[in-house]
């Protein structure tokens, strides 16, 4: 059942639109934060300061994980090699680069004047 949902899990990093921490409810390996989509997603563990991609799963992720449940508001992508993020892939209904809220929890960390923007994204503005 696992492989059924990989190739979309390949690529978490346009379709992921909620997270939130493993409520331990199923046997699954020892997993710290779940994100994805109603139909699949992916179990993170902390190692270091990264979190690493350990499961895949084949579910509804809401009924995996403790409330309240983090709607994803953006998602931003770097090569390894890049200090900063370089690519938007994802971006909410309603949110755009302009927005105050977004911009300073991500200041720091995105190369705002150099963003490339994915066409994947929905409702950037």
């Amino acid at each position: 059942m696992k492989l059924t949902v990989l190739p979309m899990l390949m690529n978490i990093h346009f379709f992921a639109r909620m997270a939130g921490d493993y409520n331990f409810s199923k046997s699954l390996p020892v997993t710290d934060k779940i994100a994805g989509t109603v139909t699949a997603a992916m179990g993170f563990c902390k190692n270091g300061d990264l979190y690493v991609p350990n499961t895949a799963l084949n579910t509804d992720m809401r009924s995996l994980v403790h409330r309240p449940l983090y709607k994803i508001a953006a998602i931003f992508i770097k090569e390894k090699h890049d200090e900063k993020y370089q690519k938007l892939t994802y971006m909410a209904k309603g949110l755009s680069l302009d927005d105050e809220n977004l911009m300073a929890v991500v200041a720091e960390k995105v190369a705002r004047g150099s963003i490339e923007m994915d066409v994947e994204c929905e409702g950037i503005g």
